[in-house]
């Protein structure tokens, strides 16, 4: 490295460059003010020596008002070269030509008081005319420094604007807008210098919105700071980071390849890696990226931002944190994007209808309960199964209004059950982000009092895999939930953690078995071992056995040899709107039905074998 530097640059290093550029023209108003002084003193100490010339004043009286008039002109033309600096468009022409009249003036002025030789008789007027003018040059002079100072409030006002318009007031990054401007300044900057290549990284944060929901915006705006604060020093140079608005961030990067991209994507992950500290809470913040590259997915920035929030959201769907944009996802995600805006508005103009599955007791043989599922019946696909849109709204952040109208469907439903003798409890399905949701048992809370109903007509069903995404949150709504005194099932278990932690926890209360182990238990004696040993396992441990799936005579007679406790499934029951179910249990019940009277001998043999 070139270790020479000049004067001015060492200057600059100690003093600071608005100082050294202040001291710089101080220096120049008095160096060139005086030359110029000297200069007019001296032509007319020339002319006093002259014999043809009538001399009556002498020069040396004239030093001081000599030496006013070049310091106040040099020193105007100095002021106003340091106000127009800031100063740009059609504003500094303006005042560039005043100055040009100015200077023009100043220097005619001071070529008058050296080089046209006033003979003796002009000296005492010339000397008035030079007062004179310079009265009228500290008038332009004020002029023309109040009107520079006009224009340049007015610049200082506009970049104040351009900025607040061009950056999130949050994270001080650039925002939407600010980006969209500059990826076709970077994609030509990347063609000049022979590349043509620019990656668009989409980043949004996973579970925030939990924060966000649970704790305020507030301290949802912390999280934010905090984490645009770490990701920043990750941003290659000539990249620009932006925040996209929520918990959305993008960055682009030009001359860079789908391997930059990658490495780039797994520091920024990296640095999320560590909780986020916002006193007194410690949130786990992870972030998935969606990667689009230019010009292979895009030539606009409409296009790549489009591009790479498909990528971002397969990474949510996948849980792989980082995908690349894919041509094949295209088609699905436009119709995602469809359906998660068709979905929202189902959930608030009411297309959504509740089905119930009834579960019955393997011992008495009474349906005693039902699961609550919902349906969505689309104006145009018609009725839809929540598989097609339950992902969807986990995805989409819609879960929880979708889970707080099946809860809301369900009590109200129950409440009119129970007003016309019927005892039947429901149990709903919750997912990981509604068990997240500490306020989930403040709602369950207002709902059973509104209602007026027991918490013990309530069953929540939760998946293993739920529980133990976040166990210590987890665990915490599970306090609560018991303290409303609500019972919780364990979905689809044997099918996620292998952990049995949780299933010492209240309020467990059952342990529901997957339907791909019970479908095929009758001729699989595998699935039938693990059925046997799922029904001990929660026997004991003081819980109930339910078995889903159960979809013929064959099955549900060895769930009842292995001691099952309850069941349910289509060979029972098909899930049915609310109020064909209370006509189906109020007719099952009061009926002795022949399903439940003895246990077939094939049954018991095939068991044993």
């Amino acid at each position: 490295m070139n270790r020479a530097i000049s004067h001015g640059q060492a200057m600059r290093s100690i003093f600071g460059r608005s100082r050294v550029i202040h001291f710089m023209a101080l220096l120049r108003v008095v160096s060139f003010g005086t030359a110029n002084a000297g200069l007019s003193y001296a032509t007319r100490l020339t002319m006093l020596n002259q014999p043809d010339k009538t001399i009556t004043i002498n020069p040396l009286d004239q030093v001081t008002p000599l030496l006013i008039i070049s310091l106040a002109l040099q020193g105007a033309a100095v002021v106003l070269a340091l106000r127009l600096i800031p100063l740009s468009g059609r504003g500094l022409a303006w005042i560039l030509l005043s100055t040009a009249f100015l200077l023009m003036f100043a220097r005619r002025g001071i070529s008058l008081l050296h080089s046209e030789g006033y003979i003796a008789s002009e000296w005492e007027h010339a000397m008035a005319t030079e007062m004179v003018a310079l009265a009228i040059s500290l008038l332009i002079v004020v002029g023309v420094y109040l009107i520079s100072g006009i224009f340049r409030e007015r610049r200082q006002q506009s970049d104040k604007f351009e900025r607040l318009a061009l950056h999130d007031l949050l994270t001080e990054l650039p925002n939407r807008a600010m980006l969209l401007r500059r990826i076709p300044e970077l994609l030509r900057d990347a063609k000049k210098t022979g590349h043509d290549s620019l990656a668009l990284l989409i980043m949004d944060l996973d579970q925030f919105k939990e924060v966000n929901d649970t704790l305020g915006h507030r301290t949802g705006d912390k999280v934010l700071r905090e984490v645009a604060r770490r990701i920043a020093p990750v941003r290659p140079k000539g990249a620009i980071l932006a925040r996209l608005g929520g918990d959305e961030f993008a960055l682009a990067m030009p001359n860079a390849a789908a391997r930059d991209a990658h490495d780039i994507a797994q520091r920024l992950r990296a640095t999320l890696s560590a909780p986020v500290d916002v006193e007194p809470y410690r949130f786990d913040i992870g972030i998935s990226i969606g990667i689009a590259l230019s010009p292979r997915d895009g030539l606009d920035a409409e296009t790549l931002l489009q591009r790479a929030d498909v990528a971002m959201y397969m990474a949510k769907q996948l849980n792989s944190g980082i995908e690349f944009y894919d041509l094949s996802q295209d088609t699905h995600s436009v119709e995602r994007l469809a359906l998660t805006s068709e979905l929202r508005r189902a959930i608030e103009e009411n297309e959504l209808r509740l089905y119930f599955q009834p579960v019955f007791d393997l011992k008495t043989g009474r349906a005693n309960g039902a699961e609550a599922l919902v349906r969505w019946e689309h104006p145009q696909r018609g009725m839809l199964l929540p598989d097609t849109f339950v992902p969807l709204a986990e995805q989409s952040g819609l879960i929880k209004p979708l889970t707080d109208w099946v809860l809301r469907t369900a009590l109200a439903r129950m409440e009119i059950w129970q007003r016309a003798g019927l005892a039947l409890y429901v149990a709903v399905n919750v997912s990981v982000r509604n068990l997240q949701d500490l306020r989930l048992s403040t709602l369950l809370s207002e709902l059973l009092l509104q209602h007026n109903l027991a918490s013990r007509w309530l069953t929540l069903e939760i998946t293993e895999s739920a529980i133990m995404t976040d166990w210590p949150r987890a665990r915490e709504t599970l306090r609560r939930l018991d303290e409303l005194g609500l019972g919780i099932v364990i979905d689809d278990f044997g099918t996620g953690y292998s952990s049995m932690a949780y299933l010492k926890q209240r309020p467990v209360r059952a342990v529901k078995i997957d339907k791909s182990f019970v479908c095929n238990m009758a001729e699989a004696e595998n699935d039938a071992v693990i059925v046997r040993s799922t029904i001990d396992l929660a026997h004991n441990l003081g819980l109930r056995a339910v078995a889903e799936g159960v979809e013929n005579r064959d099955v549900l007679d060895l769930l009842m040899i292995l001691g099952c406790d309850a069941a349910q499934g289509f060979c029972l029951a098909h899930p049915m709107p609310a109020e064909e179910i209370e006509k189906f249990v109020r007719t099952w019940n009061a009926t002795t039905d022949e399903t439940f009277a003895s246990i077939p001998r094939d049954a018991e043999a095939q068991l044993r074998n």
